[in-house]
């Protein structure tokens, strides 16, 4: 409208009175009352509009805040499209309704109007344009972030080209879009179904098979596992009879050199020198020795009972004997504890005054005993002792079987054994237990040998199982997938943990067995030692050739040991091969689940690409629709006089949107010209352009979404303009 503030202080002239006096009317009359329900209905029309508009509005906020969703979600679902669709239709019919509705209000040109306008007419005309152009700016509005959606989603699919490897320009895009031809994200696709099926199914058989792989590897491990249990539980028993081996050697060298010992006292059995002893012996003087032949009568005038072939050493010994009649005890006679071999009475470790027993009348046997204390006891040095009963005159009446001061723990152990090798014999049956001897010797110097070269061996097996595993870790796979498919990514990583741990345990259960077998070796071994070293008191020829035949049986067991240890390297060779194929496999799985995800990427960026098409062309049939009526309501528009003549309106192409048009009905030369923000939409009269720009840009516009942030912090917009970058 005109600002016709400045002409109140001009006189009024006679067109002004005519038309005061035209437009005036009089209260109460029949044409007044008319204007009143005309404008009653005319204002009731204007608030229906405005309550569309603000309808409208509700809607085009919510379809823009629809289509923001959509577009930043990778995969949009279809009821996510069709919501945007209902949005679309329903701002379309409202806005058919409003513009209905701002035909219906549009003031006629009436005769007379050249000259004079009535106050009603420019009311209504008034309103009318304020009303078209606020529906043109909201529509403008509308079709702005419909715009921006169709161009984004032109460079998502873009992009997604570009991912693919599909080179296209933005023309050859248009003309695809416009034509709806889209043989370019589905050419290839037909062609490799057959070969993504027949990939599939070579996958579940091979699947079936490194499952098969999986089964008897868990059964290997079981069975290692149960061995190794076997192993743990016998380790302490090898252990033992390893220690008793090393024992039993020991006590066989110091039962040669006691043979020896026996031997040279069986000699002199029958003949000994004895030398009397002084009465006064507790007074540290000697006599010389007096050399008396021993009778064999006389030494069994004495008898030792009860004694044990061992006593525990720092205990008391009590030592009982019995006194025949033919002796007559003496005060004066001792018993004494002699080292066997001794040549003289003089030669005794300790000794005990003897209690005569004074009821003793007559013939009769006479029981009694004696005490050495501890501390005067020889100690556990590995010597054998005897008892003897010597009178007053020096002559020994009596001698006790051999014994020793030993532990009984290892008195347990070897007893039978040392009992059997100190029994004194002859000098022709003590030789030949010595040859004997000595064959043993060499019979077990040759196990050993033997044991040397078996353990050889083993070491070139384990240096040749080290080599396989450094072979096993050279040939792991390096190459991973970047981007496979979740189940296909959990799934390879699962089979292949399997099959590596599966190998390691494999390695780790075979060094087991051969140790195993080593030890199970090294028992048999020890315990044919032991039987041979038992074996060396008895005599015979039957008893060699048995110990031939079981000489004979050990080989063949270290024969057979053998052969399982290379069967079972052979099957460490099969079983590193097979783990090679399911690795090769794997690869070969690897290579077509990537194959078959590109594919179902493309398959995905079609069926999108084909949706936004149809929606493409839904909203071109629109447009035309729009057209349509757009140039059917210009064809029953009248003139307006406030409208620019027709030599200066503005022609539009006939593909311009409906809503382009309107401004050409509404358009007022004498209203100030009114700016609008692209961003906020916010209205500014009266600006120039580079005002309008400063605007603008104080509004916190993402430059890649295209989205405003104003209600936004400063560093969260920078991290939302950089997430976009990542």
């Amino acid at each position: 409208m005109r600002d016709r503030t400045k002409e109140l202080g001009n006189t009024s002239d006679a067109s002004d009175e005519d038309e005061t006096t035209a437009l005036m009317n009089k209260p109460g009359s029949e044409s007044s009352a008319n204007e009143e329900k005309e404008n009653e209905a005319f204002f009731k029309k204007v608030q229906d509009i405005r309550e569309g508009f603000e309808t409208i509005k509700k809607k085009v906020s919510e379809l823009e805040n629809k289509q923001k969703t959509v577009l930043g979600v990778p995969l949009p679902e279809d009821s996510m499209k069709k919501e945007l669709q209902s949005l679309r239709e329903e701002i379309k019919v409202m806005a058919s309704q409003i513009q209905k509705k701002l035909k219906s209000i549009e003031p006629k040109k009436a005769e007379g109007e050249d000259k004079y306008i009535p106050i009603n007419v420019r009311m209504r005309r008034t309103q009318h344009g304020v009303l078209s152009r606020e529906f043109l700016e909201l529509m403008g509005h509308c079709n702005t972030i419909q715009a921006q959606y169709r161009d984004r989603n032109v460079e998502r699919i873009q992009r997604q080209l570009k991912i693919t490897g599909n080179n296209v320009t933005d023309e050859e895009l248009e003309s695809m879009l416009e034509s709806g031809q889209t043989d370019v994200f589905t050419q290839n696709i037909l062609n490799d179904a057959k070969a993504t099926r027949q990939a599939l199914n070579e996958i579940e058989s091979r699947h079936d098979e490194i499952i098969k792989l999986e089964r008897s590897i868990k059964e290997l491990h079981d069975m290692f596992q149960y061995l190794a249990m076997e192993v743990e539980a016998q380790g302490e028993m090898v252990d033992r009879i390893e220690e008793n081996i090393k024992r039993s050697h020991n006590y066989v060298e110091k039962a040669v050199a006691e043979t020896a010992a026996a031997v040279e006292t069986s000699k002199k059995v029958r003949k000994v020198t004895v030398s009397p002893i002084n009465l006064g012996m507790n007074d540290g003087t000697e006599e010389e020795t007096v050399p008396v032949v021993m009778e064999t009568s006389s030494y069994s005038q004495v008898v030792f009972n009860d004694v044990p072939p061992s006593y525990p050493p720092n205990t008391q010994v009590s030592c009982w004997y019995t006194l025949t009649g033919a002796l007559q005890p003496n005060p004066r006679d001792w018993i004494g504890v002699f080292k066997v071999g001794w040549s003289s009475t003089q030669q005794y470790f300790n000794y005990v005054w003897v209690e005569p027993c004074l009821d003793n009348v007559g013939p009769e046997p006479l029981v009694q005993q004696v005490v050495f204390k501890e501390s005067y006891l020889p100690k556990d040095d590995g010597e054998f002792y005897q008892f003897c009963y010597v009178d007053s005159n020096g002559y020994v009446k009596g001698a006790s079987t051999p014994f020793c001061f030993q532990n009984p723990a290892e008195t347990s152990l070897d007893c039978s054994l040392e009992k059997d090798l100190l029994v004194i014999t002859t000098q022709e049956q003590a030789e030949k237990m010595e040859k004997e001897k000595e064959d043993y010797v060499k019979e077990i110097e040759h196990l050993k040998e033997t044991n040397k070269i078996l353990k050889t061996e083993l070491d070139e097996r384990l240096h040749e199982i080290r080599h396989l595993r450094s072979s096993l870790d050279d040939v792991k796979p390096k190459d991973n997938p970047e981007t496979p498919l979740p189940d296909a990514q959990s799934f390879n990583f699962t089979e292949e943990v399997d099959v590596q741990s599966s190998r390691k345990d494999n390695e780790k259960l075979q060094i087991e067995i051969q140790e195993l077998r080593m030890k199970k070796t090294i028992e048999d071994r020890s315990a044919e030692n032991k039987a041979l070293q038992t074996s060396m008191s008895e005599q015979g020829a039957q008893e060699k050739e048995q110990k031939k035949v079981q000489i004979q049986a050990l080989l063949t067991q270290l024969t057979e040991a053998r052969g399982l240890l290379r069967s079972e390297v052979q099957n460490c060779k099969e079983a590193y091969k097979r783990a090679e194929g399911a690795e090769q496999e794997l690869k070969e799985v690897k290579k077509k689940l990537e194959e078959m995800t590109s594919k179902q990427a493309e398959g995905e960026k079609t069926n999108q690409i084909q949706e936004l098409q149809a929606e493409v062309n839904k909203l071109r049939r629109e447009l035309f629709d729009y057209q349509v009526a757009s140039v059917a309501a210009m064809s029953d528009q009248q003139p307006n006089p406030q409208s620019p003549p027709a030599s200066q309106e503005q022609t539009y192409p006939p593909d311009s949107h409906f809503y382009e048009s309107i401004d050409d009905l509404t358009a007022n030369p004498a209203e100030v010209e009114i700016r609008v923000c692209r961003h906020c939409q916010e209205r500014f009269p009266g600006i120039s352009e580079d005002e309008l720009e400063q605007h603008e840009q104080s509004h916190k516009v993402c430059p890649f979404c295209t989205l405003v942030f104003d209600d936004w912090e400063q560093q969260t917009f920078e991290d939302h303009v950089y997430g976009h970058e990542d």
